[in-house]
């Protein structure tokens, strides 16, 4: 085999004997020498050249497409890839200095380790060692609200609203969020004056809390238990309702109240009811009701 139809040195030979049937024969190349696949690789063409028994070498003969088949073995180690050698490409495992990049942008820089961020003040998030949170300024009880000028940490009020009020016995009870308060009236029993025993009327006057019998008119002013003008939750809430002899006192956070119910002694209450917003108060001459809707909201619509 030659690199050219005439002239150079053989890139490949070798020497077999073959049998001739009325003046033809068939050999198959490489069997005596092989053929590497590498050959055709290198070379786009190649010329057969023949001799027999010593006698001058045959004009040659170019190889087909047959031939070159062989090279297909060798596809996946290509020298080149549309025309460009290995080292044009870059390895599947490399790396890029920085300086490399084209088109950087000024404000980002190698080594930038800025974690500031623009946010509103208001935004209810914050930066901690690169990750976002929320705001961690909150005290103990408090918690990130939505308000007009956006979050901000406030108490976490709960329990503003009476859920319900009722009497076992002697005792009443007033439930809220913030939980359940009882007081035995039991002292209120009996006494030996009947003139006195029966509640002549129940009213709420603004935020006092008005009950009239035969004895007189006992007040007590309930606004630290609905609204207050410092529109702050947390002295909105029931603490403690207890009984001293013939004083009832309600706690919140704002307070003591008490009134003094000794003009009371002696009543026989037989049923105490809070149906929505109305207290209903029952004894042997009947039911007297009250309505405590004002006392379910305050002007600042914070619940």
């Amino acid at each position: 085999l030659y690199a050219a139809a005439e002239g150079g040195d053989a890139v490949w030979s070798e020497r077999q004997s073959v049998d001739f049937d009325e003046g033809f024969f068939a050999i198959a190349l490489g069997a005596v020498a092989a053929l590497d696949p590498a050959l055709f690789a290198a070379h786009e063409s190649l010329w057969l050249g023949v001799a027999i028994d010593g006698d001058d070498e045959m004009t040659r003969v170019e190889l087909g497409t047959a031939p070159f088949a062989g090279f297909a073995v060798q596809a996946g180690d290509a020298a080149t890839l549309a025309g460009q050698g290995a080292d044009a490409f870059a390895a599947a495992v490399h790396r890029h200095p920085w300086s490399d990049l084209d088109d950087v942008p000024p404000d980002l820089a190698d080594g930038d380790d800025d974690t500031t961020y623009d946010a509103a003040p208001a935004g209810g998030l914050e930066l901690n060692d690169g990750a976002f949170a929320l705001l961690s300024g909150c005290g103990e009880g408090e918690v990130l609200k939505k308000g007009g000028g956006g979050w901000a940490c406030a108490v976490d009020a709960a329990g503003e609203t009476i859920a319900a009020i009722g009497l076992d016995g002697t005792v009443l009870a007033i439930t809220e969020g913030d939980g359940t308060h009882s007081v035995d009236l039991a002292p209120l029993a009996t006494d030996l004056d009947p003139g006195n025993e029966l509640l002549i009327d129940i009213a709420l006057d603004g935020t006092v809390l008005q009950l009239t019998d035969a004895g007189g008119l006992h007040a007590i002013d309930l606004a630290a238990l609905g609204d207050d003008d410092d529109a702050d939750p947390r002295n909105e809430l029931n603490e403690d309702l207890s009984f001293d002899g013939s004083t009832l006192a309600l706690s919140d956070a704002g307070g003591t109240q008490r009134v003094d119910l000794s003009g009371l002694a002696g009543e026989t209450n037989t049923e105490m009811v809070f149906d929505g917003t109305t207290l209903a108060l029952t004894d042997r001459d009947g039911t007297l009701s009250v309505d405590l809707s004002s006392l379910g909201d305050d002007l600042d619509a914070d619940p």
